[in-house]
């Protein structure tokens, strides 16, 4: 689907472009490979800074304490919370391919919905289950159907 290739495009763009063992990171095989090898805490602050989180809302992405993101600072992320990354990332690459601008990924993800029931679609995106109603809802707005 032309659509999964451009969010994908966007997730490698979003990450800066990553590599395992050197190698550039170009599929979801490879996604996975990088998260089980532990996706670096810097990326997880690049990501942060280049999409405009705060710290709280980076800590509660990841699943972790505010307090465990400050320690984690020079190490790699535990598999559950760069792969709660990568979900997140993969929204943002949905959200900018919707929407059509990455300004307007946050301002969507933080503002309610009624949709999710009076919940910013942020929130949404600590269980997978809401996770994948955000974006279910993405592509819903994307082909024109306003719930």
């Amino acid at each position: 689907m032309e659509n999964e290739a451009a969010v994908l495009k966007t997730i490698i763009q979003l990450f800066g472009n990553p590599k395992i063992n050197g190698k550039a990171v170009k599929n979801l095989f490879d996604f996975h490979d990088w998260i089980v090898a532990g996706i670096l805490t810097k990326v997880a602050l690049h990501i942060q800074q280049r999409i405009g989180l705060i710290d709280e809302e980076l800590a509660v992405i990841l699943g972790i304490s505010k307090q465990k993101l400050v320690k984690l600072n020079k190490g790699r992320l535990p598999i559950f919370a760069g792969d709660r990354l990568y979900r997140f990332v993969r929204i943002c690459a949905v959200a900018k391919y919707v929407l059509e601008d990455e300004k307007n990924i946050m301002f969507w993800l933080r503002h309610e919905s009624l949709v999710f029931g009076r919940r910013a679609p942020l929130e949404m995106l600590m269980t997978k289950i809401g996770a994948d109603e955000v974006e279910n809802e993405l592509w819903r707005l994307d082909a024109g159907v306003y719930t």
